[in-house]
């Protein structure tokens, strides 16, 4: 900083007297005490100062005046000179003129404010809830207004407030978020919660906008407390699976609310209108994929009486599936005799043994012991669901199409010799069901839903399957494309016609059309060309299990089965346990180490886990037990009980995975022996 501070003083004082040379030149006089010698070269000029009478050289100091010269004749032009060279010195800003001030460092603040609100029930909340109350509440229209909550192809999204709104507008939109529930009879108050998870009201008199409130909830859930507790009526209107959620939106009208204040809109995320009409705020409009349940108009509120919802928790609503699922697996059961035949499969072959067993014999009504060729073990339930695990993955791949949802079709130049086999597989599959309690994986909901009514699903149902029939990287475009079309590169959208074609869909993509295109697609990939397969399938149920049990599921039992049957890595963890209550030390971290490494499995892994513990690839109805042997040196499992005998010798989590991945990796570990 000196030498520029130097540099700079020395140019101006050149300047100073180069200009004082200048008007002496033009004005061509002579003042006493300012003469100049000037001699000129080719290649540089040499400036003489004045010298004094007494011989001596003035000393110069910048800024001040030269002899002769007036002071406010000249002084403009210094200081011009000296801002000039300053401003040539000062360093260049990007993409901005030199000479504007300094932008402040950081992001600039935006006037929208992205948050998630959450209604609770209880007027005097303590904490936050937690995730199974959460569950709980947005069933039945509390927690999450609609807006917010998954869509088929949107994950959650937060509500966007102006920062600028009052909080009578602010109030107003969270009235018409929660649409069915009179809020502004009896009034409501907001918090806030920070990691401790106890709730915090806000007192309305500190604060007058929406920035004042976000002070408070920072980057935390913005809760509302009604003034009263929310009463449960103790029963429930049944909701729609979200597979079966209508994609139609409808406009929110509430009658508390003033009739020109825009709706909560999504945008994007979601995009809510103000509350009060705002100056130049045009009306947004909501995307087509956006879902909104229907809602009533607000029920008119005489007294101030307590809002009334109708009313019951997840938990109950899931046992009364469960029991009517149950029910129609009882009603199954009863469909077979307790006559027992034996048949004998090839491990190597099991597709073409039980296809030619069932088409030889009549097996569909009785139960069956099973023996693998040239292997010891004995069936006591473990070897039957073990046959029919294998014989169903092996079919999936021969007599189905599709990736995680399949469908029944074969190409063209196999109809001949496979298409006589589905009437073969609808027996397997109805005998499948009664004998093990389970419908065999990966089987899509459509198929499921035309095999048991005869009629396709809704639109939400195939486009939900579709997603699921097609590759991974064709869904992730095709999602993608469902959620912002607009957003899609040239390249993107070179492969969505490559799609498109390849599902003869000869019509080029269109933002506009993208949903109605895919829902076309899906009928013709999920539903006519599976159609005369399925019809075949129908035609191998017994007349007896089609009407007691295949007809009376619904649509939400179908979706509870799969639901409840797709096995995870943690969902399997969490129903392993040991035999005895009371562990030692090595148990209880051996019992951890397992839990670990099948928390860590992918689908494929999970599904040889469970074949291997139990025989089947669902998940089991009965807890996985873990008995520890001092003295075994492999583990050995009991498909029967769902029975692992694990050794204890392992000294860290990686020897036990490293043993577990090699016996899962092996064909030799799925052979039975008597033990």
């Amino acid at each position: 900083m000196a030498s520029s501070s130097l540099t700079i003083q020395n140019v101006a004082a050149a300047a100073q007297q180069a200009v004082r040379r200048a008007r002496q030149n033009l004005d061509n006089r002579n003042v006493p005490g300012t003469s100049m010698n000037v001699s000129d070269t080719d290649s540089d000029r040499q400036v003489q100062p004045d010298i004094q009478p007494d011989g001596s050289i003035p000393n110069f100091q910048l800024g001040d005046p030269l002899d002769g010269d007036d002071s406010s004749d000249f002084q403009p032009d210094a200081d011009t000179m000296v801002s000039e060279v300053r401003r040539k010195f000062r360093r260049k800003r990007v993409g901005g003129d030199p000479q504007a001030p300094a932008a402040k460092l950081g992001r600039k603040r935006a006037n929208q404010w992205k948050t998630k609100l959450f209604l609770m029930q209880s007027s005097v909340p303590t904490k936050n809830p937690t995730a199974a109350e959460q569950e709980r509440l947005e069933i039945n229209g509390l927690g999450s207004p609609a807006h917010e909550r998954p869509t088929l192809n949107v994950g959650r999204r937060k509500s966007v407030l102006q920062r600028s709104w009052s909080i009578q507008q602010l109030d107003t939109f969270v009235q018409r978020s929660y649409p069915t529930l009179p809020l502004g009879s009896d009034g409501f108050e907001y918090g806030f919660a920070k990691k401790s998870r106890s709730l915090t009201k806000i007192e309305r008199r500190t604060v007058h906008k929406v920035s004042d409130i976000e002070d408070f909830v920072e980057q935390g859930k913005f809760y509302i407390i009604p003034n009263q507790d929310i009463v449960s009526t103790g029963s429930r209107t049944v909701q729609p699976a979200m597979g079966s959620q209508s994609w139609h939106t409808q406009r929110v009208q509430a009658d508390s609310v003033q009739p020109d204040v825009a709706d909560p809109q999504v945008s994007g995320r979601v995009t809510p209108p103000p509350a009060q009409p705002l100056p130049d705020a045009a009306e947004p409009q909501v995307p087509d994929r956006v879902t909104t349940p229907p809602v009533q108009p607000t029920p008119a509120v005489q007294d101030a009486a307590e809002p009334q919802v109708e009313f019951r928790g997840t938990v109950d609503f899931n046992e009364e599936l469960k029991r009517d699922v149950k029910e129609a697996f009882d009603a199954l059961d009863n469909c077979i005799s307790e006559d027992i035949q034996e048949i004998v499969i090839r491990r190597d072959a099991v597709l073409e043994d039980v296809i030619a067993a069932y088409r030889s014999r009549d097996l569909a009504s009785s139960r069956l012991k099973v023996k693998f060729a040239g292997e010891e073990g004995s069936d006591h339930g473990g070897l039957t669901r073990d046959m029919l695990s294998m014989f169903w993955t092996e079919a999936g791949q021969l007599y189905f199409a599709g990736e995680a949802a399949l469908v029944p079709w074969v190409p063209l130049h196999r109809q001949r010799t496979l298409k006589p086999d589905y009437t073969a597989l609808g027996t397997i599959l109805s005998h499948t069901a009664s004998l093990t309690g389970i419908i065999p994986p990966r089987l899509s909901r459509t198929f499921l839903t035309m095999l048991v009514f005869g009629d396709a699903p809704s639109e939400d149902y195939l486009l939900s399957d579709l997603l699921e029939y097609i590759t991974t990287s064709e869904r992730s475009l095709l999602k993608r494309a469902l959620r912002n079309y607009e957003g899609l590169t040239s390249a993107d959208q070179g492969k969505l016609t490559d799609i498109f074609s390849m599902y003869a869909m000869y019509e080029a993509p269109s933002a506009n059309l993208i949903k109605q295109q895919l829902v076309s697609i899906a009928e013709a990939e999920l539903v006519m060309k599976p159609r005369p397969y399925i019809d075949a399938m129908r035609k191998g149920i017994p007349a007896q299990q089609l009407d007691m049990f295949w007809r009376q599921l619904s649509l939400q039992m179908i979706d509870f089965i799969y639901s409840s049957q797709s096995p995870s890595g943690k969902k399997v963890a969490n129903v392993i346990e040991a035999t005895n209550e009371d562990l030692r030390p090595q148990e209880e971290l051996v019992l951890w180490w397992m839990r670990d490494f099948v928390t860590s499995l992918d689908t494929e892994d999970v599904a040889d886990f469970l074949r291997f513990t139990t025989g089947s690839s669902v998940m089991p109805r009965d807890p996985i037990q873990l008995e520890f042997l001092a003295h075994a040196r492999y583990p050995t499992a009991r498909t029967c009980s769902n029975l692992i005998q694990c050794p204890l010798h392992y000294t860290s989590r990686n020897q036990l995975k490293r043993e577990w991945r090699a016996i899962l990796g092996s064909p030799l570990s799925f052979e039975m022996s008597l033990m």
